[in-house]
């Protein structure tokens, strides 16, 4: 602009100079300016002096000493910079170090070189532009675009010299194939003064000349990791940019170059509206220009759809509403984010961006990469009113430009107005006010005006439930989001934020598919509030990340708790007590849905009405596969049921255990008729014969838990000589081991809806070393003759949980009955139990008081007393034959056998102990550890048990094993 040296031609020009009230700074400033100017010499120090007695050249460098170490340090380095501006202006000289890096010679300059190069010209133009910005001396787009070329120049500098390389080391032969795309600002030549430069590089195999012995790909990616080198690590000189690479497709699992079929796939598939938006910017900026413009001509259908469905116009509107805080409050300027916050520079580019997503694509006029130009043409094809572009234009510019002075200070990336007041009135006498009011003022305004049209645009779309920003969209955290996250009471909301990134990137099976991630988008509010309002809010949301992963289809999941509001609340509720029941959920989605059918407002359903269920299943059920398939889903619906409505507190423990209970006596009886039906198309039926399922331990005893295994022996009637009748025939030993072998195989098989339940038949007589299936009068021989007392001990919970007839079923309960009743001699029979009861605590050793069943005075301990009273007294009081260790309590007071304080003493510890196993069966997977176990599970525990804290509990149990340690010591005198 001004082609002589001396500094008043420029000094005079200038109409906007910042304010110095801090006189010590600028003075020490101007005096060592002075001072390092006389040492460079002669005419540099005159030139100083000239610029120092210029009134405006004066208050315009006092203004940099007191707000701008940065530029300061940089022109006491370099004085001559201002010799520069004087003799061709700041853009021209601009220009000429922009021009001297594109002259550099690339093939003849060191690594050491080349850096000390580019960083050398960047603090030169830094100082340029940033005298451009504070004097307004260039227009604001004019120093962005400055910037943004100096970056292209620096990034193709870069890249020639690692093209160079690799060409010395025979690897390559020149830049074909490879692009560098700039993204962001740098696209949009919008760069700001501290700005990073976003790049994502792609290589084109068909294109690329490699000769090297390693992939295509291993060079690339180490070509960007030099040229990241070169471009951002800091010396003595500083640094030149910092570089992202992240918004490349799916940077968490990419490498740094990406091939251009990847890419291209990637948006073809999982590609999201967000990355839409950030590809209207994107430019070629170094390696292969035509290759470049293919490549960013072959994603143009991704970006701009001509015929956009209704679907994508949600997920926008979705990601506005998002973005949309429903506070209402006045916007408090310290230490407000003039970036990201309300009524901020995003608020505008979003709120181009999603128009021009939703119209670019049938009106080819609003494909533009600047936001100013974009606002331009949307007025032109009156999508948005004049009104509203001039408002976010000058809004736009006048943000911009408290940004630039925000970063010129201390050449640092922030977005964000000072917190402290002094420090507000630092920055405004920098933007040249005369006063800090009339800075707030402005600022306020231009912010508020801002927010209000963005609100406008969001009248369609429904406000968040939160207060704040949710914003999940590019590679960074939002920080609105972050506080919005953390004012919901998420501790780490980093995290949280960077797994619902990923979801929204297809890393999980369940979001891999474009409607599942549409739904998703909408559904993370709420997913979100209802989390926060749980115990531990991080750790139900690590639970749900856990189970979104082993949820193979995400769709019929998102669209259930879309259309099922009230399932939410009950989701996060799992997540934050029962994460077991998480994991059934993720293997059955729908099972959401049954529980919601089953109305929580009206009794648990009863056994009649699940026989029913089941029965009308079967019957539709095609073949024995579909049939097995059948009994799996009736029992996956009915458990998950009995589980909800525990964590809800809706039935007790004891109710849960009886439910389950009587869900394993149809399932094994529902099992059985579907084996023997399949089995006898085969085989026939043995006449004359029949087989019962006798049910032991838990199952025996009616006190099924969640998990619980299932102890069973098989014991059949009739010839076993007699054969068969069916194609093929079995004697009948022969017949009834394939049979109960099958039906074994259907209770265990793994399907994909899981198996029914582990089966163990170890208890039956003689063990391992007995047939499957035992012949009733050996089963009565056997416990005649050869028993031991632990067998009998088992004995005393069997029940027939299945049979082929009542009339064995009968026989057998009576035979079992007359077992148990035999005499036998208590003192024997103590001793008996207890040298048991020492292998077993030998063999599983424990003091922790939560693992109920073996730790001493546990429910192993209780069941071991009530089976010694049943062998005991059985005989004369033959009603204490009960299988569960309550009843037993109960009938031996009714007795005598027992004081009823004692029984009391003894009911209530068997209660206590056995609902405790209950919910910890059903919330926990492993061992539980009141220290270390989710709070949600604690809380619940305590209010079941109704205690005040999980110490109390724990306290309370302890005492009531020691007690029940007691009473199991002294088991002879009972």
């Amino acid at each position: 602009m001004f082609a002589v040296s001396d500094p008043s031609l420029f000094c005079d020009s200038i109409t906007h100079l910042p304010q110095a009230s801090n006189l010590d700074d600028a003075t020490r400033f101007l005096d060592e300016l002075q001072a390092r100017a006389d040492q460079h010499s002669e005419a540099i120090s005159q030139h100083i002096t000239s610029w120092l007695a210029h009134p405006h050249g004066k208050q315009l460098l006092a203004g940099i000493g007191a707000h701008s170490p940065y530029i300061s340090r940089i022109m006491l380095r370099n004085p001559d910079i201002l010799q520069h501006i004087a003799d061709k202006g700041v853009l021209n000289a601009s220009a000429d170090a922009i021009r001297e890096i594109e002259a550099l010679p690339i093939d003849t300059l060191s690594e050491e070189a080349l850096m000390r190069e580019l960083r050398h010209s960047k603090q030169r133009i830094a100082a340029l532009l940033g005298v451009a910005e504070v004097t307004q001396s260039a227009p604001l787009l004019d120093i962005t675009e400055k910037l943004a070329l100096f970056a292209d120049s620096c990034v193709r500098a870069c890249v020639e010299w690692c093209i160079e390389q690799g060409r010395r080391q025979s690897e390559i032969e020149s830049a074909a194939g490879l692009i560098i795309l700039g993204m962001g600002k740098l696209g949009a030549y919008e760069l700001n003064y501290s700005s990073d430069i976003d790049l994502i590089a792609l290589y084109d195999r068909e294109l690329v000349q490699y000769t090297g012995k390693k992939t295509v790909e291993h060079f690339f990616v180490r070509l960007v990791q030099k040229l990241i080198h070169l471009l951002q690590e800091r010396t003595q000189d500083g640094y030149v940019f910092r570089t992202d690479f992240r918004l490349r497709p799916d940077p968490s699992s990419t490498p740094l170059a990406v091939s251009t079929e990847n890419a291209i796939a990637y948006y073809e598939t999982v590609g999201q509206n967000w990355e839409r938006a950030a590809m209207i910017k994107a430019r070629q900026v170094a390696g292969d220009t035509q290759a470049g413009e293919e490549f960013i001509q072959a994603i143009q259908p991704f970006i701009w759809r001509k015929h956009l469905d209704f679907a994508t116009i949600a997920d926008i509107n979705s990601i506005k509403r998002q973005m949309h805080t429903s506070s209402t409050a006045p916007i408090s300027l310290p230490g407000h984010n003039i970036k990201t916050g309300r009524g901020g520079i995003r608020e505008i580019e979003f709120y181009v961006q999603t128009q021009q997503l939703v119209w670019g694509g049938r009106t080819s006029e609003l494909r533009t990469q600047s936001t100013l130009d974009s606002l331009k043409a949307l007025q032109a094809e009156d999508i948005i009113s004049q009104r509203h572009a001039d408002t976010l234009k000058e809004a736009y510019l006048y943000l911009r430009r408290v940004e630039h002075h925000l970063q010129i200070r201390s050449d640092q990336q922030t977005h964000s107005l000072p917190n402290q007041e002094e420090n507000i009135a630092a920055l405004a006498e920098f933007l040249g006010y005369e006063d800090v009011i009339h800075f707030t003022r402005e600022m306020q305004h231009q912010l508020e005006t801002v927010h209000a049209i963005y609100i406008e645009s969001m009248e369609d779309s429904e406000p968040l439930a939160v207060e704040g920003n949710l914003v999940f969209t590019g590679v960074e955290n939002d920080p609105e989001t972050l506080t919005t996250l953390s004012n919901m009471g998420y501790a780490s909301p980093e995290n949280v934020s960077a797994l619902i990134m990923n979801w929204h990137r297809g890393h999980r099976r369940a979001t891999r598919s474009k409607r599942s991630r549409q739904l998703l988008t909408e559904l993370v509010p709420a997913l979100l509030s209802a989390l926060a309002d749980t115990a531990n809010p991080d750790a139900a949301f690590a639970r749900f990340d856990d189970f979104l992963a082993k949820t193979p289809v995400g769709v019929q999941l998102f669209s259930l708790l879309s259309a099922r509001a009230e399932l939410m609340p009950l989701l996060a509720h799992i997540m934050g007590t029962a994460p077991a029941l998480g994991n059934t959920l993720s293997k059955y989605p729908n099972l959401l849905d049954t529980v919601v059918a089953s109305r929580f407002g009206e009794e648990l359903p009863d056994s009649e009405h699940v026989w029913q269920q089941l029965h009308h299943m079967l019957a539709e059920s095609e073949d024995y596969e579909d049939r097995l398939r059948a009994l799996r889903e009736c029992k996956s619906e009915r458990e998950f049921e009995i589980g909800i409505r525990m964590i809800s507190q809706t039935i007790s423990a004891e109710n849960a255990e009886r439910a389950l209970s009587d869900l394993a006596d149809i399932i094994l009886q529902s099992t059985l008729n579907v084996v023997l039906d399949e089995f006898s198309q085969s085989y026939g039926v043995v006449e004359g014969s029949d087989l019962a399922v006798v049910g032991l331990g838990k199952l025996g005893g009616s006190e099924m838990t969640f998990g619980s295994d299932i102890d069973i022996m098989f014991i059949y009637d009739g010839d076993p000589m007699a054969c068969s009748n069916g194609r093929k025939t079995f004697e009948a030993r022969v017949y009834y081991q394939r049979l109960c072998q099958r039906f074994i195989s259907a209770l265990t098989v793994l399907t994909g809806e899981g198996r029914l339940y582990d089966v163990d038949v170890r208890m039956r007589p003689a063990g391992n070393d007995s047939p499957l299936a035992l012949h009733m009068d050996a089963f009565h021989k056997y416990f005649e003759e050869s028993a031991w007392t632990f067998e009998y001990m088992a004995l005393t919970k069997a029940r027939i949980v299945a049979s082929s007839s009542k009339a064995l079923a009968n026989h057998l309960s009576d035979l079992i009955n007359t077992l148990i009743c035999k005499e036998r001699d208590g003192e024997a029979l103590a001793k008996d139990i207890q040298t048991m009861r020492a292998k077993v605590a030998d063999e599983f050793p424990t003091r922790n008081a939560w693992n109920i069943k073996h730790v001493p005075g546990g429910l192993m301990d209780v069941n071991f007393i009530a089976q010694y009273i049943a062998l005991k007294y059985a005989h004369t009081h033959p009603d204490v034959a009960a299988p569960a260790a309550s009843q037993v309590f109960e009938a031996a007071a009714h007795a005598g056998i027992l004081p009823q304080d004692k029984a009391d003493e003894l009911l209530a510890a068997t209660h206590l102990l056995s609902d405790i196993l209950s919910y910890l069966r059903l919330c926990t997977e492993g061992k539980f550890y009141d220290d270390t176990a989710p709070i949600g599970l604690k809380n619940l525990l305590c209010a079941v048990f109704n205690c005040q804290d999980i110490t109390l509990l724990k306290s309370t149990l302890q005492s009531t094993e020691a007690a029940m340690q007691e009473q199991f010591e002294k088991l002879a005198s009972l």
